[in-house]
């Protein structure tokens, strides 16, 4: 695969229509709102180590279910981190849901950093980039973010 995908499994967005690749083209895991845990990790770090991509896009998306849900209940056990990301939104004063989505966003890639060695090394060694990017339900465009 040319890239890796880590985005919500919201039936809505797939990465592959979205950036319309072929079969084989992306390596792709989806979690409801790209929630990181164990499996996910090590299928990122997979994907870098043994398959050699040279991109990891963290996608969200406009209207993500998990960011609503997270917004309402910041201590839900499935939105812990989700939630974490709503509370970094509002410490910074951002209050719109756009906003949400896109801390969350930067928030993963921030855990995908500080969790993962492998992910680290291939970094500071220049061997993959991580772009974060949003899904524009309405539009069909993706938005890459810059942090």
């Amino acid at each position: 695969p040319e890239a890796a995908v880590l985005s919500c499994s919201d039936a809505r967005v797939s990465p592959d229509i979205i950036f319309d690749s072929g079969l084989g083209d992306l390596f792709t895991v989806r979690t409801a709102g790209q929630i990181i845990d164990e499996a996910v990790l090590a299928s990122l770090e997979y994907a870098v180590t043994v398959l050699g991509v040279r991109l990891l896009v963290v996608l969200g998306h406009q209207n993500c279910g998990a960011i609503k849900q997270a917004s309402k209940d910041y201590e839900a056990l499935m939105m812990r981190t989700v939630g974490f990301s709503i509370w970094q939104a509002h410490e910074s004063e951002l209050e719109s849901s756009e906003d949400f989505e896109r801390v969350h966003i930067a928030r993963t890639i921030e855990l995908l950093v500080e969790q993962s060695e492998a992910i680290q090394q291939a970094l500071a060694s220049d061997k993959l980039m991580i772009v974060g990017a949003r899904y524009q339900l309405d539009s069909g465009k993706v938005e890459v973010l810059s942090f």
